[in-house]
Formats: structure tokens, C-alpha cells, sequence
């Protein structure tokens, strides 16, 4: 879950008033932050303590652990009632599972139950519920490429294909009934659907965005790009010119004839 010698920690940026807060110093690595829906707490997981913590947005008090893992466990969703969290877990060249668990304790003293299989997937499935909560989707390599799929959840009902080209990392629109992922060259798409008690219907996945974003530094599971609330805008990982195009800041400087050069200022003592 991430190199122990390296220190990262996680901050919120109010975006209105340009102010940070810093809400973890636990040294190690502090990551796949997580919104309660009513944005009061956020889940995250630390590494090398291998724990879950839930911590107040507004970086009020010490971080809470809710439960130790024993293998690479990545948070990946909060259910939109904020009881229960969706989990990947394993090895992703043989499989992943895909996990949730209750959040049981009291507001003071949370505690996050037991790990309940839900499916396997290849892949980093990066499961996400719907702002319903009765599916599921993730992303699984099980044809060769992965695509993303919608599940009923809890269940039962088989799976849906969404993406026809390569797809990652779905993310749910909270306003209108879109599904947005990412698909080749880490281009933003979308498609729309409808779902009617156990039937979920896909359209065909459109290109959102011509523009490519970058892809998590460390190549991991975590979730390069954010939509708003407001299901229109996203925040997006790019380099400061604003574009996936890495550029090196290399000059070189050549010197003709130093010989002659050298000697000519020996002469004039400059």
C-alpha cells in the first residue's frame, strides 16, 4: 500500500476562500480519502500502520482507526446513506475481491464490521455505488481488457457491460443518471442510463471529454479525478501548463573553440 519511507498526509482546500487545511500527521502514507455524504468526515486508509481511519473534515480533532487489514485493502466508496463501505482487496493479476462492511460503533467511537465478499474481479475493480445504492459498478479484466460493469447490490442479478473500448474507474454523476469512467489515452466518458427496480439499462458510452488526464502518480488504484456535486465539473490530475505532456527543463549551453576562447581572455585578463 505504498513505500513506508515516504510521508504523505491529507489536506482539504476550500476552493471559494483559497484556504488549506491539514487534517492527518501520522507519518507514512495517508490515502484513498473518502466524503461522508454529509461531508462532516472523511475515510481514508494509512499505510504502513494498514489501518482504516476516519478523520472531521474540517481537521477538528485526532484521526479515528476503524479496523486494521492484513492484506492491501483500497477504499473505494461510501454507500450514499454512509453506512457502508465498498472495498478492493488482493492480488490484481489473479483477482481482486470486492468487499463492503458496515460502519457499526457509536458517532464517538466508529467501528467498521466485518468484510462481506461481494465478487471477484480482475484488474483494480475500484468499486463505486450508485447514488441509490442498489448497484454497483466496477471495472474487471476478465475478457483481457478491462471494462466497466454495473451489479445489483446486495443482489441478486447478474452484471451489465458499460464500456465497449477499455474502461476504469467508474464514477457516478449524484444528479443525472450518468455513469462517467476512463477510457483510452485516460479520456474522460459517459454514458447515460436507466434503471427501473432490478433492470438497468446502459447508452451507448460517448466521449465527455477530448482532453486526457493523468493517471494516478504511482500507477495504484486511487482515483485520479473528482466530479462536483453538481454532476458538471471535474478536478482532474495535469501538469502545471495544464496539459499530460511531460516536459524536462533541460538547457545546454555550447562552446565553439574553447580553446581560442580561453586563450583570448587569458590574453585581455577578463
Amino acid at each position: 500500500m505504498g513505500d513506508p519511507v515516504t510521508v504523505e498526509d491529507l489536506w482539504v482546500q476550500d476552493l471559494e476562500r483559497n484556504t488549506s487545511v491539514r487534517l492527518t500527521s501520522l507519518g507514512g502514507v495517508s490515502d484513498s480519502p473518502l466524503w461522508s455524504p454529509d461531508a462532516k468526515y472523511i475515510l481514508f486508509a494509512h499505510t504502513p500502520n494498514d489501518s482504516i481511519y476516519r478523520v472531521h473534515a474540517d481537521g477538528s480533532g485526532e484521526p479515528q482507526q476503524l479496523a486494521k487489514v492484513e492484506t492491501a485493502t483500497f477504499l473505494s466508496s461510501l454507500s450514499p446513506d454512509g453506512k457502508r463501505v465498498a472495498f478492493a482487496a488482493g492480488d490484481p493479476f489473479t483477482g481482486m475481491e470486492v468487499s463492503t462492511a458496515t460502519l457499526d460503533g457509536t458517532a464517538d467511537h466508529p467501528l467498521l464490521g466485518r468484510m462481506e465478499p461481494f465478487l471477484r474481479a480482475s484488474g483494480f475493480p475500484m468499486p463505486a455505488f450508485s447514488p441509490d445504492g442498489h448497484w454497483l459498478a466496477y471495472s474487471s479484466g476478465e475478457t483481457g481488457t478491462e471494462e466497466i460493469y454495473v451489479q445489483p447490490y446486495p443482489g441478486p442479478g447478474g452484471k451489465v457491460a458499460i464500456s465497449t473500448g477499455g474502461g476504469r474507474l467508474p464514477v457516478w454523476s449524484p444528479k443525472a443518471h450518468q455513469l462517467f469512467f476512463t477510457g483510452s489515452g485516460m479520456r474522460i466518458m459517459v454514458t447515460d442510463y436507466s434503471a427501473t427496480g432490478d433492470s438497468f439499462t446502459p447508452g451507448k458510452p460517448r466521449l465527455w471529454s477530448p482532453h486526457p488526464i493523468l493517471p494516478n502518480y504511482g500507477g495504484g488504484p486511487f482515483q485520479p479525478y473528482a466530479l462536483a456535486p453538481d454532476g458538471k465539473r471535474f478536478a482532474v490530475m495535469l501538469y502545471p501548463d495544464g496539459t499530460t505532456e511531460r516536459h524536462t527543463p533541460l538547457h545546454l549551453t555550447f562552446l565553439l573553440n574553447f580553446a581560442d576562447e580561453l586563450r583570448r581572455r587569458v590574453a585581455t585578463g577578463k
